[in-house]
């Protein structure tokens, strides 16, 4: 016979006896007696039920159950003084149950389902997250301990009811392995969210569980730096021949990411030997008031990122190129503006030119 696991109430009958015969009350022709697996059933001799005693499962490696009932048949006779029974022989009956897996736990995350993970921010789409996240099921192996995985999607007042889990992927969805599936720009969403995974068995019913992975974003040196304004206007200073008066404000650029790197101003170009830059506040002078040749440039780099020890500009720098196409003559203006008209490295060019 065939029974499921997992049975929790006591004296629940698991068969009746097919034995002919009586074996209690004043007609009893038989005696039945329980030899092995007394400690897992009992028998009921007014209608010869076999009950349960104990709880059942095969999730503790208990696979089958074999219960031997000894069958004794009774016969009476009389004699002067009373009345005797007398065996005749006896009739062993095994009794084979075979324990059958039901689907009676759900799949568990270790680390009580919680889970943190840093991750950079611009990781290619495609990338492995390394993170163990394996649920396990004690059900026996089978559909019951199949776990299946899945992103769920999870949006809270704490990301400002944004969904980031269609940020990750699980391809393979009986793979405990997470993806990056979509873009992650640390300057467009909060520095730390939580997405949910949800691991589910195959069993009937189906039984799931569910983990939260906290993802702590980190910033990478991937923004250039910004200027304070779009357009400039320069001039000449009246009480300073040589100092450019820069409006609506000064020439000025912070880093763009979250390190708020040093920027530090440079010049280049043929014509820089004209100009003064001080590398830290980014104010422009000329060398002299001599007059510039006709059609000179000045390219102002800025970059983020200044290494201390060596006194040279880091590999991170970023630039941004600055053109001046017009000598600085007499009190005229300069108007800057933006162009394209020369290559840059992850910036935006301007073009200076006279009013």
């Amino acid at each position: 016979m065939g029974w499921s696991d997992g049975v929790d109430l006591l004296d629940s009958v698991l068969t009746i006896l097919p034995i002919i015969g009586i074996p209690f009350g004043d007609k009893q022709n038989i005696k039945l007696n329980i030899l092995n697996g007394q400690q897992f059933v009992s028998l009921n001799n007014l209608n010869k039920q076999l009950i349960l005693k104990q709880a059942i499962d095969r999730d503790t490696g208990l696979t089958n159950i074999n219960v031997l009932i000894e069958c004794v048949p009774l016969i009476k006779y009389f004699n002067q003084s009373s009345e005797y029974s007398e065996n005749i022989f006896s009739l062993n009956i095994n009794v084979f149950i075979s324990i059958i897996d039901v689907n009676d736990n759900p799949p568990k995350f270790t680390k009580n389902g919680k889970f943190d993970i840093n991750l950079h921010e611009e990781l290619p789409i495609g990338t492995k997250i390394n993170l163990d996240f394996k649920a396990v099921d004690n059900d026996q192996p089978g559909p019951n301990s199949h776990i299946r995985y899945k992103i769920i999607e999870t949006i809270s007042s704490s990301t400002k009811n944004k969904n980031y889990s269609n940020l990750f992927s699980i391809p393979d969805p009986f793979l405990p392995e997470l993806f990056i599936s979509d873009r992650i720009d640390f300057e467009n969403m909060p520095s730390r969210f939580s997405i949910k995974i949800e691991a589910e068995d195959q069993g009937i019913p189906k039984l799931n569980s569910s983990a939260v992975i906290e993802v702590n974003l980190e910033d990478i040196d991937d923004l250039n730096p910004i200027f304070s304004s779009s357009i400039y206007k320069a001039k000449k200073s009246n009480f300073n021949s040589t100092l450019l008066i820069i409006e609506p404000k000064p020439i000025k650029a912070w880093d763009g990411d979250s390190f708020n790197e040093t920027i530090l101003y440079k010049l280049s170009g043929e014509n820089s030997k004209y100009f003064i830059i001080d590398e830290f506040n980014g104010i422009i002078q000329t060398k002299t008031n001599s007059k510039l040749p006709p059609n000179a440039q000045l390219i102002v780099n800025f970059l983020a990122g200044f290494d201390n020890t060596s006194s040279i500009f880091s590999s991170k720098n970023k630039q941004l190129n600055w053109i001046l196409n017009n000598s600085l003559e007499n009190d005229k203006s300069i108007k800057i503006t933006k162009t394209n008209d020369l290559p840059f490295l992850n910036g935006s060019d301007f073009s200076f030119y006279s009013k």
